[in-house]
């Protein structure tokens, strides 16, 4: 009882701890180390979109959606309803998939180091309007004059036997 006492009193007297002052210890700590841990977060993320000179993180060729960003030259315009060509490999069933600008399409491609190669593509048969349809061609045709590839930061460039850029792609969201 006396020891009770004396706590009390200590209390009272402010000499002790008291239930609320150690869980605003605990929760000050715990602020602490989660602003700790959000600052180190922040940090690697202001880092990664740094335009200082370091190149942006680099997508896998494989896995990755791509959307053309660019077309013999050019800038590349979005496909039919606004929806934008896209290409997407998948290592799994050695399958690329996509949209063409009208319609959707899907085959084979052989993939040796910087070697890449697309199989023949089976497409759906929408019709569109002439720019659609003129943008699908110029797409599958490059699609079969492929035969390498290059990543540079989030982009792929798609090339011809000789080097020529055929088609760039920008990394794009995950398939809905």
């Amino acid at each position: 009882r006396q020891a009770f006492h004396s706590g009390l009193t200590r209390w009272r007297l402010g000499l002790a701890p008291t239930p609320s002052s150690n869980m605003s210890r605990r929760g000050a700590r715990f602020l602490s180390s989660m602003l700790l841990c959000l600052a180190v977060a922040g940090g690697a993320t202001s880092c990664a979109r740094s335009t200082s000179g370091t190149p942006p993180r680099t997508a896998p060729l494989e896995g990755t959606r791509w959307i053309l960003a660019e077309i013999g030259g050019r800038q590349a315009p979005h496909g039919m309803e606004t929806q934008p060509v896209m290409l997407q490999l998948d290592r799994a069933l050695d399958r690329a998939t996509g949209y063409a600008g009208v319609n959707r399409f899907s085959g084979d491609y052989e993939l040796q180091g910087a070697s890449l190669r697309f199989g023949a593509l089976a497409t759906t048969r929408r019709a569109g309007p002439p720019e659609a349809e003129s943008l699908e061609a110029s797409v599958l045709t490059a699609l079969a004059a492929t035969a390498g590839w290059k990543i540079t930061g989030g982009s792929l460039e798609l090339v011809d036997a000789n080097g020529a850029r055929l088609m760039r792609f920008d990394a794009g969201t995950e398939p809905r």
